[in-house]
């Protein structure tokens, strides 16, 4: 998510008065997550908690990379140097 769209989705929240409910949320960020991948090609969870949910737990984050690799748009990397799975 750019700038521009996170204030763009601020002022239209602004306009309605309304948050988003917490399932419309988790999608938000999801498709956010789906968007720094393709833009950054690898990040670790914590770097896209960090970006997108910094209010949430990293296991949260880990089940939601953990979702879209099972359905295909990202894949899990083992770097060298760690031995631990990085996605």
């Amino acid at each position: 998510m750019t700038t521009d769209d996170s204030t763009t989705k601020k002022t239209r929240r602004a306009r309605t008065g309304a948050e988003p409910d917490s399932e419309t949320r988790e999608v938000e960020i999801t498709w956010a997550v789906l968007a720094s991948l393709f833009q950054f090609r690898i990040a670790t969870a914590e770097q896209l908690r960090r970006l997108h949910a910094p209010d949430a737990g990293i296991e949260k984050m880990r089940g939601r990379l953990r979702e879209l690799r099972e359905r295909g748009p990202a894949e899990e990397l083992v770097l060298p140097q760690s031995g631990r799975a990085k996605g």
